[in-house]
């Protein structure tokens, strides 16, 4: 079962709240506001369960109370929506309207999927065993993992099963089992490539204390296509791994460029945080005058 994404477009004033609480389209660059993104199948049935929107850096799991995800953005923004069972949209922000994601024949495929398992007599649970795996994520790791056990029990297509061992990942992440996050989100991302998996694998990496393949994931990473905010990301990593194993120029050099990209595109608070990585730096140098 493949789902593909039919259409991505922006509407004004997706509701009459949201008109009078938005009344004027913003253009200016540098000017942070709020978006609401609402995903939704040809029938204009709103698809909620398991999705993730994220922007600069910040990760939105769940809804409002319309299903709709309000996200904070500024113009140039890159939104990224995913989920187990469509393809990952990208969109960089122009204005500030509202946008809508309508995904193509979701219900239908659906349908045949589930009619598919019921020949088999086998009900489709994945999503459920996930978003259950999610819930529990940071209350109880042996129940978490025994919803993400059930969600690969069963054959899945290669967005489902990448899917969940991301989770599977971040559910050890959050414990602080670092070294088998950073294997799940390398497997994760060796199923289905995805540039935000990899950067997670690499920061995994960076928490285990293995610089050496944190390095290199890092230095994979910069041949890729990435976001502005992933390549903020990216420099900045590799200039943490190269200050945490004393290679204080190169250090510098990624936390400049990293300060560079942030600058040309006012990621305001990377700014501050790379100013004050690079000072760091100077002071671990000897190099007070330039610290200050």
């Amino acid at each position: 079962m493949t789902k593909k994404t039919y259409l991505l477009y922006f509407i004004l004033f997706w509701n009459l709240p949201n008109a009078f609480a938005q009344q004027k389209v913003i253009y200016q660059k540098g000017v942070e506001f709020s978006v609401r993104i609402t995903i939704v199948d040809a029938n204009n049935t709103r698809i909620v369960k398991n999705a993730e929107v994220s922007g600069n850096g910040t990760i939105y799991t769940f809804p409002d109370v319309n299903g709709s995800y309000i996200i904070t953005a500024k113009i140039g923004d890159e939104i990224r929506v995913s989920h187990p069972d469509f393809e990952t949209v990208y969109y960089r922000l122009t204005s500030s309207e509202d946008l809508k994601i309508v995904v193509e024949d979701y219900i239908k495929e659906r349908y045949s999927y589930a009619k598919a398992k019921k020949v088999s007599n086998v009900s489709d649970f994945y999503l459920q065993h996930l978003d259950s795996a999610a819930f529990y994520k940071k209350k109880n790791i042996e129940k978490s993992l025994s919803f993400i056990e059930k969600a690969l029990k069963n054959k899945e297509n290669k967005k489902r099963n990448s899917a969940t061992y991301k989770l599977l990942a971040d559910v050890y992440l959050y414990w602080k089992q670092y070294d088998l996050a950073a294997y799940n989100y390398k497997l994760s991302h060796q199923i289905y490539k995805d540039q935000s998996t990899k950067i997670a694998a690499a920061k995994a990496q960076f928490l285990s204390n293995n610089y050496k393949d944190n390095e290199q994931t890092y230095q994979e990473l910069l041949k890729e296509k990435l976001s502005t905010y992933e390549s903020i990301e990216v420099f900045e990593g590799l200039a943490d791994v190269f200050f945490r194993t004393k290679k204080m120029d190169a250090s510098i050099a990624n936390y400049q460029k990293a300060l560079q990209v942030a600058k040309e595109n006012l990621v305001t608070p990377k700014i501050t945080d790379l100013n004050s990585k690079i000072a760091n730096v100077f002071a671990a140098q000897g190099k007070t005058n330039k610290a200050e």
